[in-house]
């Protein structure tokens, strides 16, 4: 063997394959990288904690710096068949925070080549050059560089907490007595030292905090829902954003989660019961009448609308890759309609939330004005957008808007 690839006899067998396997099915099946892991850990139940540590953070780096990665085999005129193992080699010893292990020959190439600046932006930061292009349009050019660098980091890891059942301080003594290390951010949010599966901890299944990113946790902060009122999470999903909002109301009033997938309002009812939350009401959006029904009726809406989710690459690193003009376009149209339809739910004097996990001017500013062009009625109160930051959250939009109309809204059965 070429003493260049001697590092390919290091790696066991069973994690070769399942990177193999993993890749093939996000890059050519289309998997959501997230689930494509957790069925990689319930095929190899053999592996150990450190096997599934290194899995999941090399894989996520070999994803996340997929361009790159293979731009530089390409220039090091590397065998095709020796890619695989590769890819891993690099991420282990040029992205992840694991002992460096470089060998002379193929070590001092590789690490040569990786740190060479490349002028193409989408290379450097591996971006499909049609995102490159979409940012360029929707950010300020200063920002651009700023944002492709802030969204190949480390995302850190939040635990907002149930403050009806526990406060900071309780909770992380009680998390530190089982090995997770915690730092106070606020009142109601910790940010773990690094990564544990919390989900096995007493804490959690006593529901005493749920994950949760700190700017996606402004969403309801902002909304600022009170106990007593009635307020709609007209896209609620598994209902991350629904149950800090019901925390807020202080388990008072009517939370009602509005969602078209009943599985994930499934979810959202287990969540709920393990945080001991009962003012959640759970209702699948089964037509146009479900909305028109509860017209004239909401305090306060929050809309977490559908986007490309270009703010939470840090999480989702394949979602770049998935990234046409064609979806995105589709999704900037649903957001266009739920805007007009749903707002039709808030009484007037009310409060409306539009929020995404967007950093795009067309999916964010562009929509709320054309939304208030179109409806006079609505003013802006307060807008603002997150990029992520080393450290801190995701890329978040919230803009908060009050519907000014002392007439009364009809509703149409």
């Amino acid at each position: 063997m070429d003493p260049r690839f001697s590092v390919l006899e290091r790696f066991p067998n069973p994690l070769v394959f399942g990177f193999d396997e993993a890749y093939s099915l996000v890059f050519d099946d289309q998997r959501h990288g997230s689930k494509v892991i957790e069925s990689q850990f319930k095929k190899n139940k053999k592996w150990g904690s450190r096997d599934r540590k290194v899995f999941a953070q090399v894989f996520y780096d070999i994803v996340k710096w997929q361009i790159k990665i293979m731009d530089c085999l390409k220039k090091m005129n590397l065998p095709q068949d020796s890619h695989s193992v590769l890819r891993m080699w690099l991420s282990l010893n040029l992205i992840g925070p694991w002992p460096k292990s470089l060998e002379p020959n193929l070590g001092e190439e590789a690490f040569k080549i990786w740190n060479t600046k490349s002028e193409d932006l989408g290379t450097e930061y591996s971006f499909p050059e049609n995102l490159i292009q979409l940012l360029k349009k929707n950010l300020p050019s200063e920002k651009l560089e700023e944002f492709l660098v802030q969204s190949q980091g480390q995302a850190p890891v939040f635990l907002r907490l149930n403050t009806l059942r526990t406060h900071a301080k309780k909770l992380q003594s009680e998390l530190q007595e089982e090995g997770v290390g915690s730092v106070v951010r606020s009142q109601e949010t910790l940010e773990l030292m690094e990564r544990k599966n919390v989900f096995l901890t007493t804490s959690f299944k006593k529901g005493y905090f749920e994950i949760q990113d700190l700017n996606s946790q402004r969403v309801a902060l902002v909304l600022n829902p009170k106990a007593g009122e009635r307020v709609i999470d007209a896209c609620a999903g598994a209902g991350g954003k629904s149950l800090h909002l019901a925390t807020l109301m202080e388990n008072k009033g009517q939370l009602i989660a509005l969602d078209i997938g009943e599985r994930k309002l499934e979810e959202l009812k287990k969540r709920s019961k393990r945080q001991g939350l009962s003012n959640i009401e759970i209702r699948v959006i089964e037509s146009s009448k479900t909305i028109k029904r509860l017209a004239g009726s909401a305090d306060a809406l929050l809309l977490d609308v559908p986007c490309s989710g270009l703010g939470v690459l840090r999480r989702k690193p394949d979602i770049k890759y998935k990234w046409n003009l064609e979806s995105y376009n589709e999704a900037l149209q649903v957001q266009e309609d739920i805007l007009q339809d749903y707002s039709k739910m808030l009484k007037p004097g009310g409060r409306m939330l539009y929020a995404t996990c967007s950093v795009l001017k067309e999916e964010n500013q562009d929509q709320v004005q054309k939304f208030i062009s179109n409806n006079p009625s609505f003013s802006l109160v307060s807008d603002q957008l997150y990029f992520p930051e080393l450290g801190r959250g995701d890329g978040f939009y919230v803009a908060l808007l009050k519907h000014n109309d002392a007439g009364k809204t009809e509703v149409d059965e």
